[in-house]
């Protein structure tokens, strides 16, 4: 909004005139106190001497005049921008519309093998993710994110979509991205209480595919519909028909505040394998991926039609102590011969020792990013957050003829969180394993000692 100064002098001159031209015509009627001439002669006198006086601040002043821009309070440039490099580079709008901002994880892992019978598991290091790149919005209605990362020295993609928010409460994704698995998968790496997922769950659930999801949310619920293909680095099928799936997934929190909460969820997923190879292949690495021993293991199973996994979720938390579990079972129908059917879950217990809470994201139904109470800085400052943890886990994965062998676990935990961008933790793992599973590993019953130093920005 533009307007132009007015110029100073005339205002004033005009203003006292039109008061002393009132003085006079109100004097007019006081013939008691003066004439009309003494009166007259008055105003004109003032008149002069403020004209002189008018003269001297325009000459001072100049003749130009120049237009102010005149900005509504409240009410932001869309050209301007605000920068943070809060952990790390981002840049936003005046408007708030259009947004960009770098991000990037490291994760460095070490194992070593306390003990593995006759199995010969070797201790190693490893860079287990090593991840770069930017998101961001425009348009108002518009969110996009590209990661590339480099796990196990490969190279890949991982989130890559573009998603629509232009519908309320109604975000559509396109991409590449997590299928609607369960609670602990879609709440990522950085936010899991362990260093790796329940491989209960993870033996049945993928991770990123491409396709295109719908999910719904309220204020303590939220649902999400997809249909996927196969992910961007799956090979070529030689005829053309990659396999294809259904997933969806529902969650609800009865009870959400400050202090304590219950979340409730399931999830359902249906998939056709790779044609012409119609085969599945089940495995689990026993809650170590940095030790990266196979020790369950199915083998591919041929001639399946198509397979369904089935999952039930939920979480309580109260305070610092937060309860989590999973079960899921995966039955597969094949064109001929017998239909296996195999199933796994864990239950996990973790408290903070300094206090804090959880995170809780009720449109996702995942768990969010810890905030120490206090960040550790020398000089004792704040101790950051302490976390210590353990959970069970089981997996079962043989069945009609198929013997990928019987697994139970126990993981325990200790987790230092200097801030919310860092964290350092410790895993000890105990692996209780059948005679029914890979020749190898049967009754090896491997324990291992695991560290992690992670952060991100």
């Amino acid at each position: 909004m533009f307007t132009t100064k007015i110029n100073r002098p005339m205002t004033l001159l005009a203003s006292s005139t039109a008061l002393l031209m009132t003085a006079s015509f109100l004097s007019g009627g006081a013939q008691a106190q003066t004439s009309d001439a003494e009166a007259l002669a008055k105003a004109m006198a003032q008149i002069e001497a403020l004209s002189q006086r008018l003269a001297v601040l325009e000459a001072k002043q100049g003749p130009e005049t120049t237009p102010v821009r005149v900005v509504e309070a409240g009410k932001p440039e869309p050209d301007t921008v605000k920068v943070s490099l809060k952990p790390g580079l981002s840049v936003v709008s005046g408007d708030g519309k259009t947004s960009f901002a770098v991000d990037g994880r490291i994760i460095a892992d070490a194992g070593w093998v306390m003990e593995d019978g006759a199995a010969d598991i070797g201790d190693d290091t490893d860079m287990r993710h090593l991840w770069f790149g930017f998101s961001g919005k425009f348009g108002g209605e518009w969110r996009y994110k590209l990661q590339t990362s480099i796990d196990n020295n490969s190279l890949g993609v991982k989130d890559a979509y573009i998603a629509f928010d232009g519908i309320k409460n109604v975000p559509i994704m396109v991409g590449n991205f997590y299928e609607n698995n369960g609670m602990e998968i879609m709440s990522g790496n950085l936010s899991s209480t362990f260093m790796e997922g329940g491989s209960g769950i993870g033996a049945f659930r993928t991770l990123r595919h491409l396709g295109v999801s719908v999910d719904p949310y309220g204020d303590n619920w939220g649902a999400q519909i997809g249909v996927f293909g196969d992910g961007v680095a799956d090979p070529t099928v030689a005829a053309n028909d990659e396999g294809w799936s259904v997933a969806a997934r529902g969650h609800f929190a009865p009870v959400m505040d400050k202090n304590m909460l219950l979340h409730v969820g399931g999830s359902y997923r249906y998939r056709t394998p790779d044609s012409p190879a119609e085969q599945v292949r089940f495995r689990a690495y026993g809650e170590s991926h940095v030790i990266g021993e196979t020790l369950l293991d199915t083998g591919n199973i041929t001639g399946v039609e198509n397979y369904t996994t089935a999952a039930l979720e939920a979480m309580y938390r109260l305070g610092g102590l937060t309860l989590m579990g999973e079960y899921n079972k995966t039955d597969l129908s094949r064109a001929a011969g017998v239909e296996p059917s195999f199933d796994g879950g864990y239950v996990s217990l973790g408290w903070f020792l300094t206090g804090e809470a959880r995170e809780y994201n009720a449109k996702r139904g995942t768990v969010g990013r810890l905030k120490p109470s206090a960040p550790f800085a020398t000089g004792g400052q704040g101790a950051g957050a302490w976390e210590v943890a353990a959970r069970y886990n089981t997996l079962d994965l043989t069945d009609a003829a198929v013997s990928g062998g019987e697994m139970d676990s126990m993981t325990l935990g200790l987790n230092w969180y200097p801030n919310q961008w860092t964290r350092l933790m410790l895993n000890y793992v105990l692996n209780d394993i059948d005679t029914t599973g890979p020749v190898g590993f049967r009754d090896a019953d491997p324990e291992y000692l695991m560290i992690r130093a992670q952060a991100d920005f």
